[in-house]
């Protein structure tokens, strides 16, 4: 009897400890492509969010976006010297490196500034699933 409650405590403990590492990981960048014609810019990120969950899509979305406009990411660097911010992003994101190799995202983002710049508030963001 002893053995069973130990080895159930033992699961638990793992289930616990995977849950909370797959909801703390920070997003990486895997992807990133930027399309410049005729001073228009689009710029495409492919994400994965290394969580179990994201609750509210609408506020993830904007983090996201701004951690991009900010070059918040650690694994890449986006310039924005050049051709400046970019007219729209496209930001499609995956739960973890297993479901971004078989091509199952989570959901889209597309942001459309009314400004060019870093003002998130003052922008349209959608998101697709």
């Amino acid at each position: 009897m002893k053995r069973c409650f130990g080895v159930i405590v033992l699961w638990m403990c793992i289930a616990i400890s995977y849950i909370y590492w797959c909801s703390v990981g920070n997003e990486t960048v895997v992807s990133s492509f930027v399309d410049l014609s005729d001073g228009y810019c689009i710029q495409e990120i492919s994400v994965l969010s290394n969580n179990l969950f994201v609750w509210d899509q609408k506020e993830y979305a904007k983090k996201l976006v701004i951690k991009a406009l900010n070059n918040q990411y650690e694994n890449v660097l986006f310039s924005y010297d050049i051709a400046g911010y970019p007219n729209e992003m496209r930001i499609i994101v995956y739960d973890n490196r297993k479901n971004y190799k078989k091509g199952k995202k989570a959901f889209q983002i597309n942001y459309s500034p009314c400004q060019i710049g870093k003002n998130v508030d003052a922008s349209r963001i959608e998101i697709l699933r």
